[in-house]
This record gives structure tokens, sequence and C-alpha cells, in this order.
């Protein structure tokens, strides 16, 4: 009986999740779909307090979903190694959640002036996407070659 109890109260408790139900597709693939794709850099978390307490854990200080990033290297499109831009978020599952001072293998797109990450495309730390980064590389020259 006491089971019973409990399994009903779990049937109507409701809760809020942001979940993420993506695959992603081959790097060619997610490479045509971008407008950007660069490495680059953590150098300033953006999201505020009341966004950290709501949207992050456990890492609620050293982490963020919005952020300025600098480009290290970038393999489509106009974006300068160098160059200081600001990524916005949805604040879903989806969403990368950076960690400051690491390096990113990022697919951008830009809408409204804001630059977004795109869903359900690849993100990772670029330490970890070594392979990936060779192929975009690759892709990058043949394109710039017009191959």
């Amino acid at each position: 009986m006491r089971l019973t109890v409990v399994i009903v109260l779990l049937l109507f408790i409701t809760h809020n999740s942001h979940s993420c139900d993506c695959v992603s597709g081959p790097i060619a693939t997610q490479f045509d779909g971008s407008d950007y794709v660069v490495t680059a850099e953590v150098v300033e978390l953006l999201d505020s307090p009341s966004e950290r307490e709501e949207f992050h854990w456990p890492q609620k200080d050293q982490s963020s979903y919005r952020v300025k990033i600098r480009v290290t290297r970038s393999f489509k499109d106009s974006l300068k190694a160098g160059e200081i831009i600001e990524l916005d978020s949805d604040f879903t599952n989806c969403d990368p959640l950076f960690e400051l001072g690491e390096v990113y293998l990022l697919f951008l797109h830009s809408q409204d002036g804001k630059f977004r990450e795109i869903p359900c495309f690849s993100w990772d730390k670029a330490s970890e996407a070594k392979a990936d980064i060779k192929k975009i590389a690759t892709l990058s020259r043949r394109q710039k070659s017009g191959r």
C-alpha cells in the first residue's frame, strides 16, 4: 500500500526539465551547415548570479552558458584569430556550459547580431576534439581553394 501511494505521488509531482534530444551528424555536414567554425578560448563568463543559481548545477561559479570568447583559429567565414565575440544562450541542456580559460571547437551561427552555438551540432574542448579539428582544417582548405 505504501508503495502505491509513493508511485501515485510521483506521478503528480511536476518537474521542469530542459532536456536535449540530439544526435550530431558527420563533421562535414556540420561544417557546411555552420556560418562560422572556430576554436576559441573563453575569456569572460557572462551569466548573472541569478542565472547561475537557476541554471548551473553543480558548478555555479566556474561555468557559464553566455560567454565572451577569443577566436584562436577560424576555419570558416570572416572571424579572425584574436577577435573577441559574445555567445548567447537559451539556457537549455543542448547549449554548452563553458569553463573560463578553456579552448573549445565551436560551430556557430549569427542572427540579429548575436552569435550562438548551433543546437545539436558538436562542441567540445579543443584538447578532446583533435581528430575533428584535423578534418575541419582539411574541409576549410578545400573550401578556400574552391574544390
